[in-house]
């Protein structure tokens, strides 16, 4: 092999041995925010309190993994009953009650921290 044969060989290892790096930098940086998404899910604990229909949309957003989409990794947890359920929000082990609106709001009268944001039923 010649001097300049030589050169040629060592300029081909050193172009592909960069266009590798350039590759490993592409791939790198656009799988990150991925990455960087599914690393950022806030576990959260959210209770609900009944079998049935009535908690469809809790179920329903779960499935279709809405929760997940906007940062939350969601938990569910089936608690019986208004007082537990409250208790369990109040003592912290869960962030968000899926039940009627009456526990909540006898637990504020009575001084406890809690909020009603919404209720899905309804009274005549």
């Amino acid at each position: 092999m010649t001097d300049r044969s030589k050169s040629r060989n060592v300029k081909k290892t050193c172009f592909f041995d960069r266009l590798a790096l350039v590759q490993a930098v592409v791939i790198f940086f656009t799988l990150s925010p991925w990455v960087v998404r599914a690393a950022a899910l806030e576990r959260v604990n959210a209770s609900y309190g009944a079998i049935s229909g009535s908690m469809a949309q809790t179920w329903v957003a779960k499935e279709a993994r809405l929760y997940e989409k906007y940062g939350l990794d969601l938990n569910l947890v089936y608690i019986s009953g208004g007082p537990r359920s409250i208790m369990s929000l109040i003592g912290g082990s869960v962030q968000f009650v899926n039940h009627s609106g009456m526990p909540a709001l006898e637990a504020y009268q009575r001084g406890a921290d809690t909020a009603l944001i919404a209720s899905p039923l309804e009274s005549a």
